[in-house]
C-alpha cells in the first residue's frame, strides 16, 4: 500500500514504491527490509511476508478452496489478531469472507487448511458447528456457516524473498 511521502514508479508489471529503508511492490508486494525484496504476484496484496488475493465473486467453501489451489496458494489461515485486523481493514466489514477453517469429524475440532488446530482462546467461533461447518469472517468475529453457502474468499501464500 502506498502511504504519504512515498515515491512510486512502474517497472514492467511491477508497481514499485520507494520509501526510506523499505521497498514496496504495491499490489504485487508489500514491505521489504533493506536486505530483502519481497514479491507477490500481480493483483495480490502483500503484508508481513505473505501475499493475499481477494475474490470478487462468491463461491462455496470447497469451490473457493479449489480456486486457491489453482492459484498455487491456500485459503486464508489467520495466525494472530494483527492479521485478522489487517483482513478486516481490507474488507472494511462490507462483506463476509471464507477462511481456510472447517469443523472436522470425528475429532470435532476446528482445523485450518494447513492441518493446524484453531486456538479458540484467540479466535472463538460463534454459531453451531457440525461436520458441514466452515469458518467465515463476519465483521470482527469468526462465525460458523454451512460450507455450501456462498461467500467471497481470500487466497494466501508466502511472498518470494529476493
Amino acid at each position: 500500500m502506498v502511504s504519504d511521502g512515498e515515491s512510486t514508479t512502474t517497472l514492467g508489471q511491477w508497481l514499485i514504491t520507494l520509501t526510506g529503508k523499505h521497498l514496496h511492490f504495491n499490489s504485487n508486494l508489500a514491505s521489504v527490509s533493506s536486505h530483502w525484496i519481497i514479491l507477490c504476484p500481480m493483483d495480490w496484496l502483500s503484508h508481513r511476508g505473505k501475499c493475499y488475493w481477494f475474490s470478487k465473486d462468491s463461491k462455496s467453501w470447497n469451490e473457493s478452496r479449489a480456486d486457491c489451489s489453482e492459484k498455487s496458494s491456500r485459503k486464508l489461515v489467520i495466525q494472530d489478531r494483527e492479521e485478522l485486523e489487517f483482513i478486516q481493514n481490507c474488507t472494511q466489514g462490507k462483506y463476509h469472507v471464507w477462511l481456510g477453517l472447517s469443523f472436522t469429524s470425528p475429532e470435532k475440532n476446528w482445523t485450518w487448511v494447513d492441518s493446524s488446530m484453531l486456538d479458540q482462546t484467540l479466535f472463538p467461533v460463534t454459531g453451531p458447528a457440525d461436520v458441514n461447518s466452515c469458518g467465515v469472517i463476519k465483521g470482527n468475529r469468526i462465525h460458523s456457516e454451512t460450507c455450501s453457502a456462498e461467500f467471497k474468499w481470500i487466497c494466501q501464500k508466502e511472498a518470494v524473498l529476493l
